[in-house]
């Protein structure tokens, strides 16, 4: 019964709907939302900002109610030491459809528990983007691609890459079209920056609105392969380690023994390292995720 109440709300703007009354009032914009994040379709979640003004000391306390697609959220907030004139605002966290609405309904009681004043409004919550995926191409390379349904408030979009899925950076940045309700195609294609050492890497979608608002999508990991095979060299090396690359690598090096003890190597030049300390055996260089056996005179 309440998603079928939801859903049957057509309207595609942040709004009030309802005047407010007595000990309560409605603030512009009374509905915000914070962020809004894919996960798997047809899911997203939101946070949600919903404000009103307090106009009447006899408000004590506000009940809340949030109906959206997937349930309710009820939640009683305590107003009394609050002064007349004060902006009250809540958050709300959940998740609903991508494409949805979601009702908010706040109401003020007296201590003695009569209704003093109410509030509603509604928001909708699209999230525009169909799809985001990648393909991994030759020479360290990825061919991102995305579709959105509708642009009517879209500025631009971020390709943020990571390589770990938790800390992630700006790659790329592009333009919306702007096309309103017509689909729209992006793509953009990638390369691994040259100071970086990795079979893997993460990207999201940043989607930010001419507001400044912004959502992200859900998160894309790619798998790099191997790329073109390494060899250290001279064999056997005894001053200085080389590494033949198509790229040169800037990040540290670290050589594993057999017993997995470990030595940092600092470099000498490009992608050679100094390796006057290490006694004779064999090793294994560690850059990155790449591991490439050598052996030390």
């Amino acid at each position: 019964m309440l998603r079928s109440a939801l859903l049957a709300v057509t309207s595609v703007a942040v709004g009030t709907i309802l005047p407010a009354q007595d000990c309560i009032d409605t603030v512009q914009p009374s509905v915000t939302i914070l962020s809004k994040e894919m996960l798997d379709a047809p899911d997203c979640l939101f946070t949600v900002r919903f404000c009103l003004r307090k106009t009447d000391g006899d408000a004590d306390f506000i009940d809340y109610t949030v109906i959206h697609s997937y349930g309710a959220i009820v939640r009683t907030v305590g107003v009394a030491n609050v002064p007349p004139g004060t902006v009250i605002c809540q958050d709300f966290t959940f998740v609903a459809e991508c494409d949805a609405h979601a009702s908010f309904l706040a109401e003020a009681r007296r201590q003695d528990t009569t209704l003093c004043g109410t509030v509603y409004a509604f928001a909708s919550l699209p999230l525009r983007l169909l799809f985001f995926r990648g393909e991994v191409l030759d020479e360290g390379k990825v061919f991102l691609q995305w579709q959105t349904a509708r642009e009517e408030n879209v500025s631009h979009f971020e390709v943020l890459e990571g390589f770990d899925g938790k800390q992630f950076s700006s790659a790329a940045r592009v333009e919306a079209k702007g096309k309103g309700d017509v689909p729209s195609t992006y793509h953009h294609i990638w390369s691994l920056p040259d100071d970086a050492v990795a079979s893997e890497v993460f990207f999201r979608l940043k989607m930010i609105d001419r507001d400044g608002k912004h959502g992200y999508s859900q998160l894309l990991h790619l798998d790099l392969g191997e790329g073109p095979g390494l060899t250290a060299y001279p064999v056997p090396a005894s001053q200085q380690l080389c590494i033949s690359s198509p790229r040169t690598f800037y990040s540290a090096a670290t050589a594993v023994d057999l017993l997995g003890r470990t030595t940092p190597l600092t470099s000498s030049d490009d992608n050679c390292y100094d390796i006057r300390m290490l006694s004779s055996g064999f090793y294994r260089l560690q850059l990155g995720h790449r591991s490439i056996p050598f052996w030390v005179r």
